[in-house]
């Protein structure tokens, strides 16, 4: 994507240094906003995969004139009756990898270190156990998702896309389609990928991204 395109990428929440005071995902949205204003970017086509895209669409209901399109990987933040999000904060490393992702042989382990087999085994669960907490902070109770959004997604009317992995073990393809029907949204599927599309399978990710944005208005440079 930024061979042709400017891409900020920002962190995700962590307990440490600013982010320290954020208690609630409101908090975090309005920390992404604010990140906007010191960047100086009146309005922006936002991506979030998982938890980044439960962020998405919340800043999305939450400043709609700020957002040119939206695009959804994998979005955790709805409830779907029936078919609730697997459970992931107890899971230990190797439940986790078979839960997020379709082939973990596969994978870029730059791009999700946490399962870098290679790496210091305690290190790694350190690391994981850091990001679940920030996680939990934000999304334990009620579990991923939060009931007024399905409301507030009314106030964003802009373009917006939903890419789902094809073996997602966390969220089912049901979130998928009720993503599309709250937000008028289309459904790109991406073979061969689980819950982090944009990992296993970039590249696909990245032409699925670059052609939508092309044929609603946003070329590349």
């Amino acid at each position: 994507m930024a061979s042709n395109r400017r891409v900020i990428a920002p962190h995700a929440p962590s307990l440490e240094g600013r982010l320290a005071s954020v208690h609630t995902l409101d908090d975090y949205v309005l920390q992404v906003e604010e990140l906007l204003d010191v960047l100086g970017l009146e309005s922006v086509v936002v991506l979030g995969s998982s938890f980044g895209g439960w962020v998405a669409a919340e800043l999305a209901a939450l400043r709609p004139e700020r957002i040119q399109a939206l695009v959804l990987v994998d979005a955790l933040g709805l409830y779907v009756p029936g078919e609730p999000a697997a459970e992931i904060f107890a899971s230990s490393l190797p439940q986790l990898a078979g839960l997020l992702l379709k082939d973990r042989r596969a994978l870029d382990v730059a791009a999700l270190p946490t399962f870098d087999s290679s790496q210091d085994p305690m290190e790694s669960m350190s690391r994981l156990i850091m990001g679940q907490e920030a996680m939990a902070r934000l999304g334990w109770s009620p579990y991923l998702h939060n009931p007024g959004l399905p409301a507030r997604l009314r106030r964003y009317r802009g373009p917006a896309l939903v890419i789902w992995g094809s073996h997602d073990q966390v969220l089912s393809e049901g979130h998928a389609h009720r993503w599309c029907d709250l937000l008028g949204a289309e459904l790109s599927i991406v073979q061969q990928a689980g819950h982090l599309p944009a990992i296993e399978q970039p590249a696909a990710v990245a032409r699925l991204v670059d052609r939508w944005l092309g044929k609603i208005g946003i070329p590349g440079s």
